[in-house]
């Protein structure tokens, strides 16, 4: 994504055929990811609306394939987009479904990097965090240490540690 930022003239026309591709083959999974990248390029050139158009989508999509991660990511994309704008009630909302999407979802190591991803949505704001806000992270980095713990993962549990020490310590 860091490359499709720098040259987004050149990314963009090639995510929209990967995702127009994938939908006319009927591969809800590439979709589903087509959309997100897409909708984090828009994100990243200030394209808020259409972002917020991919990412629902990506996370439609997602959920059509039975892809719980991938449509979580999709979540925590729309919760950094409604963050963006300032928007605390829907990112807020969307980080707790995507939490609630991988509650009870089988331990793997992209669920739980998921779940550090919608800890550090939260977690990456400006200002002071509402005690809402500071629960919604703790439970998102508890979450992925005890995947890190089912998984017997020692990097994703250094991860959950590191992220749970930076909310401790703000």
């Amino acid at each position: 994504l860091e490359l499709a930022q720098r040259h987004a003239a050149a990314a963009e026309p090639l995510l929209v055929a990967s995702r127009d591709l994938a939908r006319r083959i009927g591969d809800r999974a590439t979709l589903a990811a087509s959309s997100s990248d897409l909708g984090n390029l828009y994100a990243a050139s200030d394209r808020a609306a259409l972002a917020e158009t991919a990412y629902g989508e990506a996370i439609a999509a997602a959920l059509a394939a039975g892809d719980d991660a991938l449509a979580a990511t999709g979540e925590v994309n729309s919760a950094r987009l409604a963050a963006q704008r300032n928007d605390a009630t829907t990112e807020t909302a969307m980080v707790t479904h995507a939490l609630d999407r991988l509650a009870h979802a089988p331990p793997s190591y992209d669920r739980g990097l998921v779940l550090l991803s919608a800890g550090w949505a939260v977690l990456d704001q400006k200002g002071a965090l509402s005690p809402e806000q500071a629960r919604l992270a703790q439970r998102a980095f508890a979450a992925a240490g005890t995947m890190a713990a089912a998984l017997r993962n020692p990097q994703l549990a250094s991860m959950a540690e590191g992220a749970l020490g930076r909310l401790y310590e703000r």
